[in-house]
Formats: C-alpha cells, sequence, structure tokens
C-alpha cells in the first residue's frame, strides 16, 4: 500500500515541476517582492528571532530590505511578525541601498554657474584648467602664451 501512496507522490512532485510558475511581470504594477522594514528591536527576544532578523538582513530599527516573493522568505517572516512592517511592492519600486542612501541625501544650497578658466600650453595645444592665480592672470597667459608660440618658453612653463 505504501508503495502506491509513494508512486502517487512522486507523480505529482514531476507533474508540478512540469508546470511553469506563472512570470511575474516587471513592466506592469504588479507586486514582485517584499519590502521589509524592522519596527521593533529584537533586543532581549530569543535566538531564533534575532538569528530570523539577521538572515533577512535587518540590523536596525527602520531597516529596509527588500526580497523577491518566496516560501522561504515569507516563512521567516512570519516568525518575526511581531517586529517587522511588510510591503509588497513591484520591481520597480527596488531600490538599493546606495540608491536609497543618494535619494536621502540633500541638495548642496548651490550650484556652480561658472568658473575662471586659465590657459596652460601643452605641447603647442592649449587646454584649459579650473583653476584662477589670481587678478593678474590675463596679463600672464598672454605673455605665456606668446612665449610658447615664439618657441620659447621660460621656467614659469613648467610650473
Amino acid at each position: 500500500m505504501t508503495d502506491r501512496f509513494t508512486r502517487e507522490r512522486l507523480a505529482k512532485k514531476a507533474q508540478a515541476a512540469a508546470v511553469p510558475a506563472p512570470e511575474a511581470s516587471s513592466s506592469s504594477g504588479e507586486p514582485t517582492h517584499y519590502k521589509v522594514t524592522l519596527m521593533r528591536s529584537a533586543l532581549g527576544l530569543p535566538s531564533f528571532a534575532r538569528e530570523t532578523l539577521a538572515a533577512l538582513g535587518l540590523k536596525k530599527r527602520t531597516s529596509v530590505v527588500y526580497h523577491p516573493f518566496s516560501a522561504t522568505t515569507a516563512g521567516q517572516i512570519l516568525r518575526v511578525k511581531e517586529l517587522v512592517k511588510v510591503e509588497n511592492v513591484p520591481t520597480s519600486a527596488v531600490t538599493t541601498r546606495e540608491q536609497a542612501r543618494a535619494m536621502r541625501k540633500p541638495s548642496k544650497g548651490f550650484e556652480v554657474v561658472g568658473r575662471p578658466v586659465s590657459l596652460w600650453a601643452v605641447e603647442d595645444e592649449f587646454a584649459t584648467t579650473s583653476t584662477s592665480s589670481g587678478p593678474e592672470e590675463p596679463r600672464q597667459v598672454r605673455e605665456f602664451v606668446e612665449e610658447v608660440r615664439d618657441g620659447n618658453p621660460t621656467s614659469q612653463a613648467s610650473a
């Protein structure tokens, strides 16, 4: 009798493996990931809670991680459901740590419109730099350019 049940169970597993799983389309707004936020600390809780949070990648309060839908992840979330807040989000809402940090970063508060430009001779071609040596620069630049064109640059050219 047990052989028949074993064969039926194996046949069901093979049939389930042969059926392709429906693919989640990232272009639509369908949820494909869990957004897990740690709302309460695991201090004073049993080790299983701390280990589960570590496995999920949650270290500090209000830290956020994204996990694709899976049975393993769902089980881990259920183990610590009192400590976390879970949202279902589409792939377009998933951000890396660097992207999230860049979004939180405030603007500088100013914008550089322009800088004084100086010319330096480089092998008979002129390159621009964004540094300025002071109010006498236009005269110095003109003299330097004339010396380079004449073919006898002074010691200032190497500086």
